[in-house]
């Protein structure tokens, strides 16, 4: 019995010592790894660490970048600085993200000179008035992702509420998914480490820096934010458009030309339209231009004014009375045309009889000078 717990132990730490012979002394890191796969285009010789690769390239990189910056180009070296914060991978044949593998400082730097250009930039697009999509020759990030981009989280809140506001009475503005592009740009920064375990590689990222971090605690709450911000201003506006259609609802009723009026009440109707238009997500309120629409047209039936009143029902969704100014207004419009017609029948008749008078006149004038011996042609 006790030879064969000798043996047993003999036998556990020859399987021990075959395991240590087999094994790394040290396990590799994310950034120290070389890629031994046999596809990777590369020959044996001449590849090399994530980390070896960026201290070669960074340098050149942000050379490059400055010399943008330096000449006035910000977009091209705003997307430059940037590329190096997203730990672009610069090793021959090898293509995708990478990840951070420099000191800190360097990282620090970098931010900071990313948010030096982005700034400038943002500051002339948002004069233009590009705050979303791409801009300039280049095609590069507007003003709100350049302020993202370069971790000025609160700024780009601030402007991105007051583009919301200017642009209310027209669309609703939303760049949450710019806000959730850069979180997501982050999260796999900060994951990425995580990600890359079951390769058994040990995790020697350089981490986020802090002003990266701050994304965390304020962008995921951007969307409700702006919402609370814009909720009073939907009833404003619907405020605004029932001004608008009173004011030139009011201006129509006064007014006694037809294309004038007919103008006036065009542009009355035009402002309650648009705003329900404009309004359709917010029921509550669409229901009170609506009701501004129906007391119009009921108004106007009263008034004899049925081809406005029709157009006001219309608006208001009242079907019924739509259909009867309707019919009011094509007899309106019939009965007008008779008097039209009847009065240039009239203007013609009256025409004609003076062009019999003047004929009768000329041959009674013939006459007598024949009978006198005048000639009315000298």
């Amino acid at each position: 019995m006790r030879a064969r717990s000798i043996g047993n132990g003999l036998l556990a730490g020859a399987s021990l010592l075959a395991m240590s012979w087999a094994a790394p002394l040290y396990a590799d890191t994310i950034c120290t790894y070389l890629i031994t796969s046999p596809e990777y285009g590369v020959p044996m010789d001449e590849r090399e660490s994530l980390r070896a690769a960026q201290t070669r390239m960074v340098p050149d990189v942000l050379a490059e970048a400055d010399g943008l910056a330096k000449a006035g180009r910000l977009s091209e070296s705003a997307v430059t600085y940037f590329s190096v914060l997203q730990g672009q991978d610069y090793r021959a044949g090898l293509t995708g993200q990478g990840h951070r593998c420099l000191p800190s400082d360097l990282y620090q730097g970098v931010a900071n000179k990313l948010r030096s250009a982005a700034s400038q930039l943002a500051t002339q697009l948002m004069r233009q008035g590009v705050y979303e999509g791409r801009s300039g020759p280049n095609n590069g990030p507007a003003a709100l992702r350049l302020l993202l981009m370069s971790n000025q989280y609160d700024a780009f809140e601030r402007h991105a509420f007051e583009y919301a506001v200017r642009e209310l009475p027209q669309r609703d503005v939303d760049p949450t998914s710019l806000a959730q592009q850069r979180l997501e740009e982050l999260e796999r920064m900060r994951d990425a480490g995580g990600s890359l375990g079951y390769r058994g590689l040990v995790d020697d990222l350089t981490p986020l820096l802090e002003e990266e971090l701050a994304a965390f605690d304020t962008l995921p709450c951007f969307k409700s934010r702006l919402q609370a911000h814009l909720a009073p201003l939907y009833p404003k506006l619907a405020d605004d458009l029932l001004a608008a259609e009173a004011r030139h609802y009011d201006q129509a009723v006064k007014t006694d030309g037809m294309i004038p009026k007919a103008m006036q009440f065009g542009q009355a109707t035009d402002a309650l339209n648009s705003g329900i238009q404009r309004l359709e997500q917010h029921p509550k309120l669409t229901a009170r231009l609506q009701q501004r629409a129906n007391e119009r047209g009921v108004a106007l039936l009263e008034m004899n004014e049925y081809g406005p009143a029709q157009e006001y029902f219309e608006i208001a969704g009242n079907e019924k009375q739509a259909e009867i100014a309707g019919g009011l207004a094509n007899s309106q419009q019939e009965a007008k045309l008779q008097e039209v017609e009847a009065a240039v029948k009239s203007d013609i008749e009256k025409m004609r009889k003076t062009d019999e008078e003047k004929a009768a006149f000329q041959d009674e004038a013939d006459d007598m000078a024949s009978e006198f011996g005048f000639d009315l042609e000298d």
